[in-house]
């Protein structure tokens, strides 16, 4: 777990660009990683979080293109290892299940 703040970010999309599909031009960040870039000044405990979870606007998520972000930002990469959070890439499909807002 990491407190998350708006620094870890802009480490976060210079890797996500690397390995987003070059179609993906928008991601969406949604869970508890999402609070830490909307709202910066919430307590520390609200921005602490092993995970950002990523949806990439408007591009289904393919299998290669999912393995790909597992290997270079997922749970057991290089990149998690080094920043203590990693990518969860995620399909469209989750928002169904979260609450409203």
């Amino acid at each position: 777990m990491k407190e998350l703040t708006q620094a870890d970010f802009a480490i976060l999309w210079p890797e996500l660009r690397r390995w987003l599909p070059v179609q993906v031009t928008d991601v969406w960040m949604i869970g508890s990683a999402s609070v830490a870039i909307v709202n910066p000044e919430i307590p520390a405990s609200l921005r602490t979080s092993r995970d950002v979870d990523v949806i990439p606007v408007g591009k289904p998520i393919l299998y290669f293109d999912s393995n790909i972000m597992e290997r270079e930002l997922g749970e057991d990469s290089d990149f998690s290892a080094e920043n203590r959070f990693f990518v969860d890439y995620v399909s469209e499909s989750l928002l169904k299940w979260t609450p409203p807002g």
